[in-house]
């Protein structure tokens, strides 16, 4: 029987980039019981989970059920290894990108995962969905931010509530997750406390694969990774996405940004 398995699908924009990079970097202490499925490694599962977000179709679930099946063949987890799978993007799309209206292909897509895991390991399983969240109105606030900084999002703040302020309710989306992947027990934490804990917001997945204490303390925290940047800063990103610059032009002129606000 393989050990514990921890699924963390987001939500966005709640510590996820800090929580990834503090697994990332604690790896070495990590890797003799847990396997870490994150970044570029699961990024076919990754895109067929923003495919779905965005078609909500048949053929793009059966995609991400089949990718995520080969991903743990291939992994071949021994017997009584963890395993650890994290990225916001296996939620599918942040609302707001690619229209994506809501988070309403996650508990779809979650229900999916625990019938791949079924399928492959028994319904015996030591399973875990960990959800990451945060308050309505600061998560909605970097949502729009990161959007505007990273995509070429071209709504103020104002209009982007008024469009997607709905899917902040991520407590509603969290029971519907609960209800989608019954009878597997679903944790939550809020950024807003998860930030201030030794290890960030990485700290309550972590403890949830019970690891020994004495390798409990070789862990050590990141700093914090994509903060949103200043407002000004922000309101620039979304002129230039508002102007008729080509990507490549639009990337080069936000990086300059992006890169005199941080002193990068």
């Amino acid at each position: 029987m393989v050990g514990k398995i921890v699924i963390h699908p987001g939500f966005h924009k709640t510590g996820t980039t800090s929580l990834q990079a503090t697994l990332r970097q604690n790896g070495p202490v990590l890797w003799r019981s847990t396997a870490l499925a994150i970044g570029p490694k699961i990024e076919p599962i990754r895109r067929a989970a923003r495919g779905f977000s965005t078609y909500r179709d048949q053929i793009s679930l059966l995609k991400f059920s089949l990718r995520l099946n080969a991903y743990l063949g291939e992994l071949a987890l021994p017997e009584n290894r963890n395993l650890v799978i994290s990225s916001e993007e296996i939620a599918g799309h942040m609302p707001g990108r690619k229209l994506v209206p809501d988070y309403g292909a996650l508990p779809i897509l979650m229900r999916e995962v625990v019938e791949v895991l079924e399928g492959r390991f028994g319904t015996d399983l030591d399973l875990t969905f960990y959800l990451s969240t945060r308050n309505p109105d600061s998560w909605l606030q970097s949502a729009w931010a990161q959007q505007v900084k990273g995509s070429r999002m071209i709504l103020d703040y104002q209009d982007f509530q008024q469009q997607y302020g709905a899917s902040a309710n991520l407590a509603a989306m969290v029971a519907r997750i609960a209800e989608a992947v019954m009878p597997y027990k679903v944790v939550t934490h809020g950024l807003e406390d998860s930030q201030h804990l030794k290890l960030g917001p990485a700290e309550p997945i972590l403890k949830l694969l019970d690891l020994p204490a004495a390798k409990f303390a070789l862990l050590k925290p990141v700093r914090i990774q994509n903060v949103s940047p200043p407002s000004d800063v922000l309101q620039q990103c979304l002129e230039l996405n508002r102007t008729n610059l080509d990507e490549g032009e639009l990337l080069k002129a936000k990086r300059l940004l992006l890169a005199a606000a941080f002193k990068l």
